[in-house]
């Protein structure tokens, strides 16, 4: 039963109908999500776009773990039709009647019901285990190549009700199938024929050694084409379907991603872009066609006559092939790309991605971020510092960049910082420290932004991933050189002072003498550096995830852990941190920023960039840590006045109050008479 929507036509009537409502909505909504949610999602944007199908002008596109569809009718102006969260990375999209099947990671088996096009929604879910990162569709079966599970045969004749067949345990890259044998790539153990003609019971029937690593497979009635990742295109004869016999090896020129056979075609898609190659004699494959790409990475392609369109990392490109000698662009869509890092400036995100490098979000309403700035640099952005109004950007292949962001709209280069590479940046008033890897820490002086000069450096043990400075001292993430001190209050004469070891330190923050190191699977490591000459360990706590960076908030610590999502662990007693939230993302969080206290901007990698809030502060409106009815009179001043309710309660937010990420709207009333019941 749905919960009533309260809306009300005077303000001053407000108060009196939600107290009147605490004890009748009570029997209406007895149960509600808010009861045991911490975090919850509010928002998810951009992220890696991996997959891509076509029918009937249309194109179905992944975005991290949104599902895009595309009105093509015009390749040169693409348009968005309709859209719909997943879960999970999208890897692969088959489509069958009025469903999109789709292998979604962690979310393993998706389908979702297309029909309408402007509201598509997901009518059935399927686990696999692991993450499902392949799937090929034949007749009324999907076949899904899980990496950590393995092979899962499903009935699809009615996708709305997918059916489980039968499985094979092994590690699985790719898949595919010809007759009764399934053919499986499995990374450097080679390629695993499984007999599927009984799908309930799928056997074994012989492995083909490789001389690289399988990744991805396709297959003809008569021929297999195998990708050995980094080195190859292998062809295999399938005239002895249980012993496919290597005729031929094709290089792709770089690192092939995926494989698609139409007629007597292979399109071969990865590093500089997708070859066609001609395989009418599929013991002399030939390129015929080339695509470069040198700004983006292929994923996928499909294909629409002599139209093609690719997934490329950042979005759709559609291909003009008639010619395949000179392929011609003829439009492109962009969904964001992946997202390495994140910083919060006032209502502001600004991060760091594939393409363009630099993206920044309006984040006023967190339910639903808006682009307002972009600016490209060739290379791979990997660090973000805000300082007043400017961003400080280090990456890989590229000088670290200085970007005056004071129209956040319109970001303009200002200065390189250095003419090297550098992982990560903390600048602190007139100083850029730089965190070099293999070459240690550098200080520039930014004092003039357009014309900045090193100051200082010096080499340390390990590769500095990372750097945080906290008075005059800087403290280093070195990986396997530990958490390095640094005094650098001579900025020319950067001195080791102090260091304390672990087996990876990642990230580190640091606050009120104590310092917070990511150590990869050693999990938060707490260390007090009151006295920097001598650190020593207060505690740790490593409950299976990997700590990769860890951003702070009060007594909380926000800890990115790649697959594992956001850990909220407790600091309050450094010697006894423990985890009090996680909240899974679709891909891989790599770092989190905190917005009006109770929000999270999370860096998703290939997942794009997700917003999500803490569900155990929406409601105290009051900000006394209870969720009561003395939170309603501040309920209703956000409600009507905004400005009155920051004036009377300066140490709140009216975000408390705003449960859908829209602000404080008639649709937050049932929302927060549920919470106050249920608290």
């Amino acid at each position: 039963m749905n919960c009533p929507l309260i809306i009300v036509s005077s303000p001053r009537r407000t108060g009196l109908v939600l107290f009147g409502l605490l004890a009748g909505l009570s029997a209406l909504c007895p149960e509600s999500a808010l009861a045991e949610c911490n975090y919850t999602p509010l928002w998810q944007g951009g992220g890696e776009s991996r997959a891509v199908a076509y029918a009937a002008s249309k194109a179905y596109i992944g975005s991290g773990s949104r599902m895009m569809i595309l009105n093509v009718a015009n390749p040169a102006s693409p348009g968005f039709v309709g859209g719909v969260q997943i879960g999970g990375a999208i890897h692969v999209i088959c489509l069958s009647g009025n469903h999109a099947l789709v292998a979604a990671g962690t979310a393993g088996l998706q389908v979702v019901n297309i029909q309408n096009s402007i509201a598509p929604f997901v009518a059935a879910s399927e686990a696999t285990g692991g993450d499902a990162v392949d799937m090929t569709l034949v007749g009324t079966r999907a076949y899904v190549a899980d990496y950590y599970t393995g092979l899962h045969i499903y009935d699809v004749a009615n996708p709305a009700a997918p059916a489980l067949l039968g499985s094979y345990a092994m590690s699985a890259d790719g898949v595919a199938v010809v007759g009764n044998h399934a053919y499986v790539t499995n990374g450097y153990a080679g390629i695993k024929v499984i007999d599927v003609s009984n799908p309930a019971a799928p056997v074994l029937a012989n492995t083909i050694d490789t001389d690289g690593y399988a990744n991805r497979a396709a297959a003809n009635a008569t021929h297999l084409y195998v990708i050995e990742y980094g080195s190859q295109v292998t062809v295999f004869s399938l005239a002895n379907p249980t012993t496919p016999a290597e005729i031929a090896t094709y290089p792709p020129g770089a690192y092939a991603q995926t494989l698609s056979i139409v007629g007597t075609r292979l399109y071969v898609a990865g590093g500089g872009g997708v070859q066609v190659v001609n395989i009418a004699s599929p013991g002399s494959p030939a390129q015929i066609g080339f695509w470069g790409l040198s700004d983006t990475y292929p994923e996928s392609v499909a294909l629409n006559g002599n139209t093609m369109y690719v997934a490329d990392s950042v979005g759709m490109q559609i291909v003009n092939i008639a010619t395949v000698a000179t392929p011609a662009g003829q439009g492109r869509y962009v969904t964001g790309g992946a997202i390495r890092d994140v910083e919060i400036s006032g209502s502001h995100a600004v991060t760091l991605g594939d393409n363009p490098d630099l993206r920044i979000f309006n984040i006023t309403n967190p339910g639903s971020p808006l682009v307002v700035g972009s600016l490209s640099q060739y290379g791979q952005a990997y660090g973000l510092d805000i300082s007043g109004s400017y961003a400080f950007v280090a990456g890989a292949y590229m000088a670290p960049l200085i970007v005056n962001v004071t129209n956040m709209n319109a970001p303009v280069f200002t200065g390189v910082l250095d003419d090297t590479t550098a992982s990560e940046i903390d600048v602190v008033g007139n100083f850029a420290y730089m965190a070099m890897g293999s070459a240690g820490l550098r200080i520039v002086n930014v004092t003039n932004k357009a014309n900045p000069v090193v100051a200082g450096s010096l080499n340390t043990p390990g590769e500095v991933d990372a750097v945080a400075v906290s008075g005059s001292f800087a403290y280093l993430a070195a990986v396997s050189g530990g958490l390095q001190i640094i005094n650098v209050a001579n900025p020319a004469a950067p001195a080791l002072v102090g260091t304390y070891l672990t087996p990876t330190a990642f990230d580190v923050a640091v606050s009120a003498g104590k310092a917070y190191v990511c150590d990869g699977y050693g999990g938060l490591v707490i260390v007090n550096v009151s006295n920097p000459a001598s650190p020593a360990l207060l505690g740790s706590i490593s409950p299976g995830f990997r700590a990769l960076s860890v951003t702070l908030s009060g007594t909380l610590a926000y800890v990115s852990a790649g697959d594992d999502g956001v850990v909220v662990v407790d600091v309050s007693n450094p010697a006894l941190p423990y985890v009090v939230d996680q909240f899974d993302t679709p891909a891989n969080a790599v770092e989190v920023g905190i917005f009006n206290g109770n929000r999270l901007v999370i860096a998703d990698y290939d997942g794009g960039l997700v917003t999500a809030t803490r569900c155990d502060t929406l409601g105290d409106m009051n900000c006394d840590g209870l969720i009561d009815g003395e939170d309603v009179q501040g309920f209703v001043l956000a409600f009507q006045n905004p400005a009155a309710y920051a004036i009377s309660y300066p140490s709140c937010n009216t975000s408390n109050g705003d449960f859908n990420g829209n602000g404080v709207t008639t649709t937050d009333v049932p929302l927060f008479v549920q919470n106050v019941l249920l608290n």
